[in-house]
């Protein structure tokens, strides 16, 4: 292969790259730009387990709707765990879904 086979096929590799950097970010700008975003979430819910003596544990809230929020916003919110029941209520190994 002659040299300046291998740079013409260099040449194009690097305007191809060029080519989707440039179009790549506009299509990340675009949707950054384009404004909030709904995020959609159950209604709020109560749940309640109950056994005879022991722990018992309640949720009073098991959703939360964060409503309209920006693309890449940071948003948290805390679940309420109540134990209701007359011995200490043990959470092992929760995780986040």
């Amino acid at each position: 292969m002659t040299m300046a086979k291998k740079l013409s096929i260099l040449a194009v590799l690097v305007a191809i790259l060029a080519a989707w950097l440039l179009f790549g970010s506009q299509k990340d700008a675009a949707s950054a730009a384009s404004g909030p975003t709904k995020v959609d979430q159950p209604a709020e819910s109560a749940t309640k387990v109950t056994t005879e003596g022991g722990p018992n544990i309640e949720f009073p809230e098991t959703t939360h709707d964060f409503g309209i929020i920006t693309q890449n916003a940071t948003v948290t919110h805390t679940f309420v765990v109540k134990n209701t029941g007359d011995e200490p209520l043990e959470l092992k190994k929760a995780r986040a879904s």
